[in-house]
């Protein structure tokens, strides 16, 4: 099983998930050979890097980007699929956090990221079974209710399209009598997260972009005013050099590896449902993660599977508890589909910071990290990719609507598991209690 921060690279294929069985197949690529040069060097082909060097080719800068394995391979090719707007604070929270106007900036940058993937989707023609019907976000319990009516009011008061959903009817609007209260974001929808990776590794290239994959990079160093990105086969030259691989890290810079902590989260996918068991879960096409302290995420995919994610975590290994939690939270939401049958399962890690925001470190003159979305990679990630590309292009990288600094160690990071098995114990105690 792969690990975050491990120095030893093994080539491992994409994981065996329900993405995986269904995306179109993935561009062709070589793996880097001899030396290439590149304006920008792009360290991770996943949602970051392929979206950077779209926008940058788009602009007229040259882009090479090197993945030591697939396409899509970690979180960007294994998440849940929801193309969620704004960030894991609340609006609010993001001001008081950061001040204004960056406060403000960065927020309504956050909401309006889903225009952005469903833009690329359509204008690059892009399979990957792209839905925007909204996404809801019930609340199991009273405390829980509280919080998404003072999030639903935040929004509303920024001019966003969101609703409070009457109580009379949830049970049918969800396909489950498991919670109080929920709100709904039309800004939302849902996708299949790798087959999204691919189209955007497709039209990059397609744009001139250079990607080679099965090319770990171990050794990076500075050349005067240029980079150099260098493994056992080849290397890349540039003058900006992009760290892209958020929770799994290269080991090269030590205070970037402490400034961030992987959670490993797992997803499920059903047999295909039965005319009517689907049609009783969301049925008007939303995606839907709610608010438990343990989050859980449901929806119905294009072939009338019910995938889910979350309700539980680790900081190590993939274990089947990760899987047994989540069948256990799936029957608790739909007793009513009796025993169905789970065809896939599998698990990545996200990358989660102190502040829970996306931050851009910066790790010398003209080598920057992108990294942090805290569980809403799809929205955030390309729009920090893109982001990224133009301010390379205007010479404003200094200028950022994101967080810029230098790497900030989380104090006790050795401690990192014990401090995540702590966490999700606790939430699951809270969970039961508020419940």
């Amino acid at each position: 099983m792969e690990q975050p921060f491990n120095q030893q690279y093994q080539l491992a294929p994409v994981v065996n998930s329900l993405w995986a069985a269904t995306a179109p197949a993935p561009i062709e690529t070589d793996r880097l050979m001899g030396e290439e040069e590149a304006d920008v060097i792009i360290i991770g082909a996943g949602i970051v890097g392929l979206s950077m060097a779209l926008a940058l080719q788009e602009q007229g800068l040259k882009s090479v980007v090197v993945e030591a394995n697939e396409i899509g391979w970690g979180a960007s090719g294994r998440n849940n699929g929801q193309v969620i707007p704004g960030l894991k604070l609340d609006p609010d929270e993001v001001i008081k956090q950061l001040g204004e106007p960056s406060g403000s900036a960065l927020v309504a940058l956050s909401g309006r990221a889903p225009d952005l993937v469903f833009s690329l989707v359509e204008k690059h023609k892009i399979e990957c079974e792209a839905v925007r019907h909204g996404w809801i976000q019930p609340a199991p319990s009273k405390k829980a209710s509280a919080q998404i009516q003072r999030r639903y009011q935040q929004w509303k008061r920024l001019g966003a399209k969101v609703e409070m959903l009457p109580t009379k009817g949830l049970k049918e609007r969800l396909g489950t009598d498991w919670y109080q209260s929920a709100w709904l974001d039309h800004r939302g929808g849902s996708l299949n997260p790798l087959a999204y990776v691919r189209g955007l590794a497709k039209a990059a290239k397609s744009a001139g972009a250079r990607i080679f994959t099965q090319s770990p990079m171990d050794r990076f160093s500075q050349e005067g005013n240029a980079w150099l990105a260098a493994g056992k086969t080849g290397s890349v030259k540039g003058r900006y050099l992009m760290i892209c691989t958020n929770a799994y890290k290269q080991h090269f810079h030590p205070p970037l590896l402490r400034s961030i902590v992987p959670v490993r989260t797992a997803q499920i996918a059903s047999e295909v449902l039965t005319k009517n068991q689907w049609q009783a879960i969301l049925p008007a096409g939303e995606a839907a993660s709610d608010s438990s302290n343990l989050l859980t995420s449901f929806r119905i995919t294009q072939d009338k599977r019910l995938v889910m994610g979350g309700a539980y975590a680790t900081g190590g290994d993939e274990t089947e508890l990760l899987f047994e939690k989540l069948k256990a939270a799936a029957k608790n939401r739909f007793p009513w589909l009796g025993s169905i049958k789970w065809d896939y399962q599998w698990s990545g890690y996200l990358a989660i910071t102190d502040s829970h925001l996306p931050h851009i470190f910066k790790l010398g003159e003209g080598c920057y990290a992108p990294i942090g979305c805290n569980g809403r990679g799809i929205a955030m990630s390309t729009q920090l990719g893109t982001l990224l590309a133009n301010k390379i292009a205007n010479n404003a990288l200094e200028q950022s609507v994101v967080p810029l600094s230098g790497p900030q160690p989380i104090a006790f990071h050795g401690f990192r598991n014990i401090g995540i098995t702590t966490t999700v114990l606790w939430n699951q105690f809270l969970d039961k209690v508020e419940k």
